[in-house]
C-alpha cells in the first residue's frame, strides 16, 4: 500500500508556549530528509533542530480514531 509522510516541527521557546508547524506531506523519505536538512539551519527551526516529527500514513485510509486525528 502506498505511503505518505507528514512532517511536523515542535518547538517550546518558553514555558507555557508551544509552536507546532506542519511542514508538509511527502511521498518519499528522501524528500523528507532533504527538507529536514535544509530547514535545520533556517530561522524558526534552528532553535530546535531536533524538533522534527514524522508520521507515516497509508494512502487512501481513514486516520481517525474515536473522532481524533491520530498523529
Amino acid at each position: 500500500m502506498p505511503k505518505v509522510y507528514m512532517l511536523l516541527h515542535f518547538w517550546y521557546p518558553e514555558e507555557g508556549y508551544k509552536s507546532v508547524k506542519c511542514i508538509g506531506v511527502f511521498d518519499a523519505m528522501k524528500e523528507v530528509e532533504r527538507h529536514i536538512t535544509f530547514l535545520r539551519s533556517q530561522p524558526g527551526f534552528c532553535e530546535s533542530p531536533d524538533g522534527f516529527y514524522l508520521k507515516e500514513f497509508d494512502l487512501n485510509q481513514i486516520v481517525m480514531d474515536e473522532g481524533s486525528l491520530q498523529i
